[in-house]
């Protein structure tokens, strides 16, 4: 979360100018550094951010960029695998976030950081802004990163 200058409202309270919106709680691989996957209560979660969740982080933002005055947010779409969210679903609320962009006079930057192995013609055309690419890496042929994936450690 980036924090910046006081709110208008209280000259001492930081305003939020960012969010990392988690869309899905599971994910394509295994890598063995990954930190979230260690814990087996992570799949007791829902495996995508469920439709009543989405509602309340749209009616959520629009209250907070409203009540700030913001002209410009960023929201940084994250997993798990965000693409695991699904082609329809996620289209549908970057349409919902650039409905409220529109209606807001707000500037909404939006990001994925994904590890690409969902990525196809039909997803590259639909992400909403900058793809974050990361790329998985390994010490050795011998060795790779994960210990479940089509990924072969490159």
């Amino acid at each position: 979360m980036e924090v910046t200058e006081a709110s208008p409202a209280n000259s001492d309270d930081p305003i939020c100018r960012s969010l990392l919106v988690k869309l899905a709680a599971r994910c394509n691989i295994a890598c063995r550094y990954c930190y979230w996957f260690r814990d087996e209560e992570v799949y007791a979660a829902p495996a995508v951010m469920t439709s009543e969740v989405e509602a309340a982080l749209l009616d959520k933002l629009e209250g907070h960029i409203r009540r700030h005055g913001l002209s410009s947010f960023s929201v940084l779409f994250h997993g798990g695998e965000p693409l695991l969210f699904g082609k329809q679903r996620f289209r549908g609320l970057c349409v919902a976030l650039r409905e409220l962009e529109g209606a807001l006079g707000c500037r909404v930057s939006l990001s994925v950081t994904t590890n690409g192995l969902p990525l196809d013609a039909e997803w590259l055309e639909r992400l909403c802004s900058t793809a974050c690419l990361h790329l998985e890496g390994r010490r050795s042929r011998s060795t790779p990163c994960c210990a479940r994936s089509r990924c072969s450690g490159s």
